[in-house]
């Protein structure tokens, strides 16, 4: 457990390491502003919508007329050591017969990468704002539009400095720090720091050389209520090229992750290794596959990707240490070559909690097109199994799409999504079933309007959660 002068003392350190990075970013910035090229686009959305159900309720179904209106802007800059993206939307809905419930709300997402006076050091900042309906088994719809009383107002950010030193002669070398957060304005137990850094050592002398790395991560997770969670990972890794095609892929380390959760504090501690192999029999196709063991037990993992001249197919497993805040910020995946994969902070609200959970992650996706129609399918199922309190809980979602292009202005899209979600440490079983059909004219270069048609469903073994509802709504949206 944190004692209260070490806590002191990491916040000031937090505090202190955001406001030196920002300033290396702020200098450099204005050294190479002239650089950039901006793009600064304005933006109106208004759409009057009528829903059967708009507080999604099992009993009382209540109808509605709502106005809304969206007004936001993008702007992004590029330039040889600049790289900025800023989207920022602002949500007002004002309804026909519950006018108390009339409100504003907001969406931003920010990144920026930045060369801090050389090639060799990138600072990479990225902040994210929601404002959204959520629900603890994930299955709610997350529109603002819906009166639920379960919105909450989410903040994450991050700031990551990457130094870089190539690989030349001499062994590739990088080393990233970061720090992030992550707050909810309604829970603020679950309020949460996240600390991480990576170092990664690798030597490639060619692509058919014994390639070696070596790498050490480590990730806390502090929360407002004294919950904790650290994790570290020493990871010593080779890759044998068997002809052009074939790598064979062997790690080996340890790793030690610590657990303090509602004054329960758990240890799991030990040796780690994996082998397997990637093989690559065309250019646009790949197939990596290994097994292994970590401190948690026994691992597989593996992951199919395969592309044509129509088509793209992925397919995916993996297990990991996780919470829900760390799905919200980056966390820093090596590869063979010392690459590093920092998605950015732009899952949305995922749900609220600061328990630790072993992940073990299915996915897939196929996309097809072929002249004026587009076909996609994905696939996403995740098993939890928590590390503290012993229960699981399973999560699937799966989403087809079609688009038809009728003509060169014109566009109508269908798809249907489903959601289950189910515990093991209570009865209750949710399914979540989504159909909408989309028609969309581009009436001129910089406006477009839509009709949209929305049936859902969730059937649900608590009868307070068991809903439906009809959303028509009728959409105008203009660039500036």
């Amino acid at each position: 457990m944190i004692n209260a002068r070490k806590k002191f003392g990491t916040e000031f350190l937090g505090v202190k390491l955001r406001v030196f990075f920002l300033s290396l970013v702020g200098l450099s910035w204005a050294n190479s502003l002239h650089a950039v090229q901006w793009q600064f686009t304005p933006t109106m959305e208004a759409a009057l919508a009528y829903t059967d159900n708009v507080s999604l309720s099992a009993t009382s179904e209540q109808s509605e007329v709502i106005l809304e209106l969206n007004p936001g802007f993008t702007m992004r800059g590029e330039g040889a050591h600049t790289k900025l993206s800023l989207q920022y939307g602002l949500e007002a809905f004002y309804y026909n017969e519950m006018s108390e419930q009339n409100g504003t709300y907001q969406q931003m997402d920010l990144s920026l990468d930045q060369d801090i006076f050389t090639d060799n050091l990138v600072l990479s900042v990225a902040g994210s704002y929601q404002q959204q309906n959520i629900d603890a088994r994930e299955n709610a719809p997350s529109s603002n539009m819906f009166v639920t009383g379960n919105r909450t107002d989410m903040q994450s950010y991050y700031v990551a400095p990457t130094y870089r030193v190539p690989q030349t002669d001499t062994p590739g070398v990088m080393i990233r720090p970061s720090y992030g957060a992550v707050r909810y304005d309604e829970t603020p137990d679950f309020n949460a720091r996240v600390t991480q850094l990576l170092v990664v050592v690798n030597q490639t002398p060619n692509v058919r050389t014994l390639a070696w790395n070596v790498s050490a991560q480590k990730r806390t997770v502090r929360y407002r209520n004294q919950d904790e969670l650290n994790l570290e990972r020493l990871d010593y890794g080779l890759d044998l090229p068997l002809g052009t095609q074939v790598v064979l892929k062997a790690t080996a380390g340890k790793e030690e992750n610590r657990y303090f959760y509602q004054n329960i504090e758990s240890i799991s501690t030990g040796g780690t290794w994996r082998a397997g192999l990637r093989w690559e029999p065309a250019g646009r196709t790949s197939v990596e596959l290994g097994s292994g063991e970590r401190s948690f037990g026994k691992t597989y993992d593996f992951e199919l990707n395969h592309g044509s001249k129509y088509s793209t197919w992925r397919l995916g497993y993996n297990e990991d240490v996780e919470t829900l805040s760390l799905q919200l910020q980056p966390v820093s995946g090596v590869d063979s070559e010392g690459g590093v994969d920092v998605p950015l902070p732009s899952e949305g609200i995922q749900g609220v909690g600061n328990e630790v959970f072993i992940a073990k992650r299915v996915s897939g996706s196929v996309t097809y097109s072929k002249a004026k129609s587009d076909y996609n399918l994905s696939l996403l199922q995740e098993k939890r199994e928590y590390e503290i309190v012993q229960r699981s809980e399973t999560y699937t979602n799966f989403d087809a799409d079609f688009s038809w292009s009728m003509s060169s202005r014109s566009e109508l899209k269908t798809g249907i999504g489903l959601r289950r979600s189910s515990a093991s440490n209570d009865s209750r079983v949710d399914s979540l079933r989504e159909f909408t059909i989309l028609f969309s004219n581009r009436t001129s270069r910089k406006i477009s309007t839509s009709l949209k048609y929305t049936h859902a469903s969730n059937n649900s073994t608590s009868d307070i959660l068991d809903y439906r509802y009809n959303l028509v709504a009728l959409e105008i949206a203009a660039k500036f």
